[in-house]
């Protein structure tokens, strides 16, 4: 997830927010438990350059609502990485 110069700490917020009640809605729940392997691996990274991340969380399994709610509040918690302005005219 971006958070370059260009996202302040109320966007990176609302980025997280917004994944964070993507994973754990009932509907995208629903996609998961259908699809082949009823489960899926997702992390969350954010990131602002080749050499500037941070890993939010880890490789995660999500195969039920507990699973969803865990990583929800992982990524909700703490304050967003700040990192580094990407734009060319930057450099």
């Amino acid at each position: 997830v971006d958070v370059s110069g260009s996202i302040d700490e109320d966007e990176a917020r609302l980025q997280r927010e917004g994944f964070a009640t993507a994973i754990t809605n009932p509907h995208i729940l629903r996609a998961i438990r259908s699809g082949p392997l009823g489960r899926v691996a997702v992390m969350y990274v954010e990131w602002s350059g080749l050499d500037r991340h941070h890993i939010v969380a880890d490789w995660t399994v999500i195969a039920d609502e507990g699973d969803a709610r865990d990583f929800a509040e992982t990524i909700s918690d703490g304050s967003p990485f700040r990192g580094q302005w990407t734009s060319i005219s930057s450099v």
